[in-house]
């Protein structure tokens, strides 16, 4: 009888403890626990233990939020570095670039399908594609008329005329004065 009241003035303890209550307020709840049946001092228990898990389970919660939020802070610190190296790199001659709209993130690709409607041009349709390939690579030429090879690895200044020369197709991005396409009604653009 000794031991089961010792047992359930600790457990009155722990509970008032556990919910942050001093040992003043645990006075009166411990006379209780000891008059009370055994059924209250279970009913305690369970509570105490009730919140050593919920305790558990919200530190365990932080915990992986925390981890994520670094996660998330890692990954956008690596992202923003690749974009800074990027745009720190010139763009050359003879370089091979992907053309992606900001807004949609679809990539500008030739095609060898070719224009058949009545007034077209007969060449190969550009357009926008989700998934790279090599129909979206664009290697990066001189105006006509100067051979790349002499510019070749020479950047790109600012205001260059430039030529896209479709890597899968090998032929010229360019946009025709005439032909409109069916599709969108404006000037056909082609490769």
């Amino acid at each position: 009888r000794m031991r089961r009241q010792s047992l359930m003035l600790v457990l009155a303890a722990v509970l008032f403890l556990l919910q942050g209550a001093g040992p003043a307020e645990a006075a009166p709840a411990s006379a209780d626990v000891l008059a009370g049946t055994a059924g209250k001092a279970e009913e305690m228990a369970a509570a105490a233990a009730e919140a050593v898990r919920r305790r558990e389970r919200e530190a365990d919660l932080e915990e992986r939020m925390k981890f994520r939020q670094e996660m998330v802070a890692k990954y956008e610190a690596e992202v923003k570095a690749e974009e800074d190296k990027l745009r720190t790199v010139a763009v050359t001659y003879g370089s091979v670039v992907v053309l992606k709209n900001v807004r949609t993130q679809r990539m500008l690709a030739g095609t060898s399908f070719r224009y058949i409607h009545d007034h077209g041009s007969g060449q190969n349709q550009v357009v926008a594609m989700d998934e790279e390939d090599g129909y979206t690579h664009w290697r990066v030429m001189p105006r006509a008329g100067q051979r790349w090879e002499l510019v070749k690895d020479v950047p790109v200044a600012n205001g260059d005329i430039v030529r896209l020369l479709n890597m899968r197709t090998e032929r010229n991005l360019h946009s025709h004065k005439g032909p409109r396409s069916p599709v969108s009604g404006n000037k056909e653009v082609s490769n």
